[in-house]
């Protein structure tokens, strides 16, 4: 058995061996609180580098890790030590997927996600689907969604756009069109290295208007075409 001489640091202690005569050992005994600053967690004693830390601020728990060179601290809000685990594993795991990089989904904007549909365009669907998607965009979608971050739009913010597009006139199939353009952005977005986006949105659809068959496709792309230019 060793013996343990307390310092006067209360989370301090120095270990020697059982003849007084081994090398002493610094331990750091802590239960997460040190002046406020992260430190060992003695949970996370034997798990592998990279982990993460897990820390408590007063009565509120953190996580930290490094990612990228800079470390990363997050607060989880709760009192709860089960919380910062389970917001620590959420965290490592966007690590792992590559979307803790410079390109985080949290400084994308839906314009950069609608620049770079138009440049998919250019070389994968047709010249006319092209110039049809460009009127689109710049009439009426860039206007609404460029300014805001692809990671803050949400299912409510796609219903006001579609509110206020039946507003002005438009029918629930031309809505659907139109989200979908945004959707499409959105999916070429998450499938980008690192991603830029992290979670698509749930886009609301007329569905009555997904079922419905159009005899012809030739005849309804071209009023579609036609509207846009009215826009």
């Amino acid at each position: 058995m060793g013996v343990q001489v307390p310092l006067s640091a209360p989370n301090i202690s120095i270990t020697y061996g059982p003849l007084l005569t081994e090398r002493p050992v610094l331990r750091l005994r802590c239960n997460g609180v040190c002046n406020g600053f992260p430190c060992y967690d003695p949970a996370m004693s034997g798990k592998s580098y990279g982990a993460g830390t897990i820390f408590q601020r007063g009565e509120i728990w953190y996580v930290s890790f490094w990612s990228d060179g800079r470390q990363i601290q997050k607060s989880s809000g709760s009192t709860k030590r089960q919380d910062a685990v389970r917001l620590r594993d959420q965290l490592l795991g966007k690590k792992a997927r590559g979307e803790m990089g410079p390109a985080a989904a949290d400084k994308v904007t839906c314009g950069e996600l609608l620049d770079d549909l138009l440049e998919h365009a250019k070389h994968n669907v047709r010249a006319s689907t092209e110039r049809i998607w460009k009127l689109v965009v710049e009439a009426n979608l860039r206007p609404f969604f460029g300014h805001r971050k692809a990671a803050s739009l949400s299912t409510a913010i796609l219903k006001e756009y579609r509110r206020k597009r039946l507003a002005e006139g438009r029918s629930e199939a031309t809505c659907n069109r139109e989200l979908s353009m945004l959707r499409t952005a959105f999916h070429l977005g998450r499938k980008c290295t690192p991603p830029k986006v992290g979670i698509v949105p749930y886009f609301p659809w007329w569905r009555k208007c997904i079922s419905a068959r159009d005899s012809s496709r030739t005849s309804s792309t071209n009023r579609f075409e036609t509207r846009c230019r009215t826009t």
